[in-house]
This record gives structure tokens, C-alpha cells and sequence, in this order.
């Protein structure tokens, strides 16, 4: 998956969730997060990171 996809999910996902528009480092911060959300945001960051800096916005 590519960074402008990943982007993409990660800010629905705040918006389906009612959370703040912020890095997802900094949102699992927030102490009312749910285990499901917190799981959701591990899981993302971990993708995030192997997408890489090249691969997230298209660079070759």
C-alpha cells in the first residue's frame, strides 16, 4: 500500500472514530482510547513504517 492510501484510511478512520486530525504517534497519547482503537492505531503505525519513506509518496 502506498502513503497517499495509507493517508488516505488513516484520516477516515479519525473521522469515523471522532478523533482529532494528528499524527497517529500522537493520538495513542490519548489516555480514552478504547483497546480497540489503540489496536487499530499499533497496527497502522506498523504498516506505516514498512511502507517506508520512498514508498509512501511515490518517490523511486
Amino acid at each position: 500500500m502506498d502513503g497517499q492510501s495509507l493517508y488516505d484510511e488513516f484520516k477516515a478512520w479519525c473521522e469515523e472514530q471522532g478523533l482529532p486530525w494528528v499524527s497517529a504517534d500522537e493520538l495513542l497519547w490519548l489516555d480514552y482510547l478504547t483497546s480497540e482503537q489503540r489496536d487499530w492505531l499499533e497496527n497502522f503505525v506498523m504498516r506505516w513504517d514498512e511502507a517506508g519513506p520512498q514508498k509512501q509518496w511515490g518517490e523511486q
